[in-house]
């Protein structure tokens, strides 16, 4: 009678940041992380708005992983979001995929830029990625998210991938604009679709939500 082989060590990571505003400047009002994903806060000197900078020592997301985030930015402040580096989504088990999930709210006056370096996603990747943004009226939230399908230069291609990507943004409760990715199978294929990617190997998504 064989053993069950032994369940495969998986990453773990949360985050939860406040910023306020204090002056003229916006400084850190609460902050927490465990398991595999750090911030680090690059100084300024004179800056207004905080800079706040996630990395993950886990080195990568594959299947079973499991990341979160939770931005506030209270009234009037103003917060700088990126990655120390681009996001590398490696091949999974089949099975269990690596989720994401990023909370970002904000009150009101408050402001928010989230600037991530690209996600690259290699063959075999499994991902299920969420962003949910919460505005007052008055608030503001600038996003750019791009996703690499393997390295061109590196002749890599994707032809097998679970991808789920959505990004909501509500302002007071209703939400206001949603973007929807599903891409299952062959990755490659499906952007050669003249109405999916027209060939490309890599697709950006900017949005901006003012007043």
């Amino acid at each position: 009678m064989s053993a069950e082989p032994p369940a495969a060590q998986r990453a773990r990571g949360d985050l939860m940041l406040s910023a306020r505003r204090r002056g003229a400047a916006s400084v850190i009002d609460g902050l927490s992380m465990a398991g595999s994903s750090k911030f680090l806060f690059p100084y300024r000197h004179g800056a207004d708005r905080l800079d706040a900078v996630w990395l993950n020592t886990a080195g990568g997301i594959t299947g079973g992983d499991r990341f979160s985030l939770d931005v506030t930015c209270r009234e009037a402040a103003s917060l700088r979001l990126s990655s120390q580096a681009a996001e590398r989504v490696y091949k999974a088990r089949p099975g269990p995929v690596g989720r994401v999930a990023a909370t970002v709210t904000l009150e009101p006056g408050a402001e928010a830029l989230w600037l991530p370096q690209e996600t690259i996603l290699f063959d075999g990747a499994a991902l299920e990625r969420s962003l949910q943004v919460e505005m007052a009226r008055d608030a503001r939230f600038l996003g750019v998210e791009t996703l690499v399908f393997g390295r061109a230069a590196m002749g890599e291609r994707v032809r097998s991938l679970r991808l789920s990507d959505r990004i909501d943004i509500r302002r007071e409760g209703r939400l206001v604009w949603a973007d929807r990715l599903r891409l299952d199978g062959d990755a490659e294929a499906a952007l050669a679709n003249a109405f999916v990617g027209g060939g490309a190997g890599a697709v950006a998504t900017l949005v901006c939500a003012r007043p």
